[in-house]
């Protein structure tokens, strides 16, 4: 098994970039921990198998800000 970029990972869970903001942003208010918080505050809209997907995905890009440290710009 190769390891999948985020590219193709994106294409396992085809929907618009609207819908695909509002996954992320219910990840961010509500936490990547339970699936059930995230589908249901999405009204059912997106399905579990694409909302998994988008959760590695969060977590993936989570991890990459956080091995970045603060932006130059934010720091005093």
């Amino acid at each position: 098994n190769t390891l999948r970029k985020q590219d193709d990972l994106l294409e396992l869970a085809p929907m618009s970039a609207e819908q695909r903001t509002a996954v992320f942003a219910a990840f961010k208010e509500l936490g990547p921990a339970l699936l059930k918080p995230v589908f249901e505050k999405l009204d059912g809209t997106v399905n579990y198998e694409d909302i998994k997907i988008l959760r590695l995905l969060y977590l993936i890009d989570r991890k990459a800000k956080e091995a970045a440290g603060p932006a130059w710009d934010s720091l005093p």
